[in-house]
């Protein structure tokens, strides 16, 4: 239930099945984000997210952010969440609502409403963090981040061809010698992602 437009009410909802539904309809933000889900999974099921939660002789955690992605919730917590830090990590307003609605309706983790949910929020997070990463002077990061997109990209299904095309021009963007060669690199990389965007 609602409280007012910025928090919300989940304590009637199971902590694992929020966890892993909350984690599957964003993806990971900014250099760091990206950087920190490249060997993350891209689907969290609730028995992974129990593991999380429950620790021994310890409280529920606050998550604010998991494997790269903004998650914002104090799990011991649930009568009064803002929603405001998990929303703008997806990039879309009233996510949050829509993925606890979606949950409590369906009750899957990973329901076709949050794989379309989540495919939005690659995109956008892909667009911004290749805005980023053209001010990013550590050749390395950029890499990790550009092969951290094409997993997120092949996780929303992507077509096989432009995963290929996004492959190639990271592979020309690690054989690039100049700053100049690798901004045109991360240009490429972000009209194609521009071109593919559903939003």
């Amino acid at each position: 239930m609602r409280v007012s437009s910025k928090y919300f009410n989940a304590k009637a909802i199971n902590k694992e099945l929020l966890l892993a539904a909350l984690y599957n309809a964003t993806s990971p933000v900014g250099v760091d984000g990206f950087i920190e889900a490249k060997n993350a999974p891209i689907v969290l099921n609730e028995y992974s997210a129990e593991t999380i939660l429950y620790k021994p002789n310890k409280p529920l955690p606050k998550i604010d952010t998991l494997y790269g992605r903004n998650i914002g919730v104090d799990f011991s917590r649930l009568d009064k969440i803002d929603v405001d830090f998990y929303d703008d990590g997806v990039g879309i307003y009233n996510t949050f609502d829509m993925v606890v609605r979606d949950l409590f309706f369906n009750g899957q983790v990973n329901s076709s409403t949050i794989k379309s949910i989540r495919k939005e929020a690659v995109f956008l997070n892909s667009q911004k963090v290749l805005l980023e990463l053209t001010d990013c002077p550590n050749t390395l990061h950029q890499v990790k981040v550009l092969t951290s997109i094409y997993a997120q990209l092949r996780s929303v299904d992507v077509d096989t061809e432009e995963l290929k095309k996004f492959l190639s021009i990271t592979e020309n963007f690690k054989a690039s010698r100049d700053a100049k060669s690798k901004k045109e690199a991360i240009s490429e990389a972000m009209a194609l992602i521009e071109r593919l965007s559903p939003v």
